[in-house]
């Protein structure tokens, strides 16, 4: 079991102390802000050889959505992505978490299916452009599916997993996040089978983003289903903090214990 923690769950600490708090309590990696990195990537290559605690996943931030309104915005986009694509491989993360678009669309076309059949040939088009330099930096670029409060497009990992199935890349995935299932009401071992092997990533968190264990969320069926299919990736926390180490470490080894 691999685990992660977001480093803003940390608070506002220098990067060697969230690095030192990742260690003292028992998570195996730490993931970055992509928009962060820049100036960053020297002293987190030191403190990974120093301290063992690796970085596997950077979260995107893209402030333009791949799908926008404009060209000129996606194609702003796209350059984040590979500008997070190149961070996470001179860092040697295995993922760069992506939010297509948050909120409600914002390109004004319905060919009768629906604006997302839009967004949809558009993103597939800047995927499978952006599958190359993923590959190149050996990183998978993850679609994360939200909740429908925060996004129209993507709110179910099953549908997430059956688009990216469409690219048949090795270097285009999705994931589950427990919160988002869990607003969405959604059977979260029906999701994890829906996704199957294009599950590269899990977030957990509980309800309220609370720490996994402290919201109501039943965590043990989730992480024994995972073993059970095979799993073998990341579990990364990402709750709204701060937190102290202590609350952490608690979370930590209530997480641990729930192998089966």
């Amino acid at each position: 079991m691999k685990l992660s923690v977001h480093e803003m769950m940390l608070g506002e600490q220098p990067i060697a102390e969230k690095f030192a708090i990742v260690k003292e309590c028992g998570f195996d990696g730490i993931d970055l802000r992509g928009d962060l990195m820049a100036g960053r990537i020297d002293e987190v290559t030191q403190l990974i050889a120093e301290t063992g605690v690796t970085v596997p996943n950077i979260y995107g931030r893209i402030t333009t959505p791949l799908v926008a309104r404009t060209e000129r915005q996606r194609a702003e986009a796209m350059e984040l992505v590979r500008d997070r694509l190149a961070s996470a491989q001179a860092v040697g993360a295995a993922n760069v978490i992506v939010v297509p678009i948050f909120g409600p669309p914002q390109i004004a076309v319905d060919r009768g299916a629906g604006v997302e059949e839009v967004e949809e040939a558009v993103l597939l088009a800047q995927l499978a452009e952006l599958e190359d330099v993923a590959r190149e930096a050996e990183t998978r670029i993850v679609i994360e599916p939200l909740n429908r409060d925060e996004t129209h497009l993507f709110w179910s990992p099953a549908k997430a997993a059956a688009f990216v199935r469409l690219l048949k890349s090795l270097w285009v995935g999705t994931m589950i996040d427990t919160y988002h299932m869990d607003r969405e009401g959604q059977n979260a071992l029906a999701e994890i089978d829906a996704v199957g092997d294009k599950l590269d990533l899990v977030h957990l968190s509980d309800r309220n983003r609370r720490l996994p264990g402290e919201g109501g969320i039943d965590f043990g069926p989730i992480v024994q289903h995972l073993q059970k299919v095979g799993y073998g990736g990341w579990l990364g926390f990402e709750c709204t903090g701060p937190f102290i180490p202590e609350q952490l470490t608690r979370s930590v080894e209530y997480v641990r214990s729930l192998k089966g």
